[in-house]
C-alpha cells in the first residue's frame, strides 16, 4: 500500500493569495468601471456652459401661413440646425430645415404638414472634453410648436 504523507504537501502561503485577490480585485473594478463608462454620456459644453443652459436661451419666434413657415431667432445662440417634428399615422419624424444665425429669419415650405402636431427642434453645436465638436438636440421641453 502507498503510504501519502500529507504533512509534507504545502499549500500557498497566505501572502499570495492576498496578493492574487488585490489583483482580481483591481482586474474585475477596471472591467467594470470601463463597462460603466461607455454608458455615460460625455458632456457638451457651449460658451463655457453647459449645453442644456444654451438651449434653454433659444428665442424662436414662429408663424405660418399659406404653407410657409416663418422662423426667426430672437436669442442669444445660433442654432446648427433647425428641425421639423411631425407625427404621420402615428410615426413620429424629423425632416431636417437649416441652419439660423442669431438675429437671422428664414422661410421654409411646410405644405402638406399638419401644423397642429408640428414642432420646431433646435439643434446646437458643442465641444466635448477632447475639443471635439458634436451635434446636441435640445431636449422636448424647449422644443417650439408651430400652432
Amino acid at each position: 500500500m502507498i503510504k501519502l504523507n500529507l504533512k509534507t504537501k504545502k499549500g500557498l502561503s497566505p501572502i499570495i493569495i492576498t496578493i492574487l485577490l488585490v489583483l482580481l480585485t483591481i482586474i474585475v473594478a477596471s472591467i467594470i468601471y470601463v463597462w460603466l463608462t461607455s454608458f455615460l454620456k460625455e458632456g457638451l459644453t457651449k460658451s463655457d456652459q453647459p449645453i442644456e443652459r444654451s438651449c434653454d436661451n433659444i428665442n424662436l419666434e414662429v408663424s405660418s401661413s399659406n404653407g410657409i413657415l416663418y422662423v426667426t431667432n430672437n436669442g442669444n445662440v445660433a442654432i446648427y440646425m433647425l428641425k421639423l417634428s411631425t407625427i404621420n399615422s402615428g410615426t413620429s419624424e424629423l425632416k431636417d430645415l437649416d441652419s439660423l444665425g442669431i438675429g437671422q429669419s428664414k422661410s421654409f415650405d411646410i405644405s402638406g404638414v399638419d401644423i397642429a402636431s408640428a414642432k420646431i427642434v433646435s439643434v446646437l453645436l458643442g465641444n466635448s472634453k477632447n475639443n471635439e465638436v458634436n451635434e446636441f438636440q435640445c431636449p422636448k421641453t424647449t422644443w417650439k410648436s408651430i400652432a
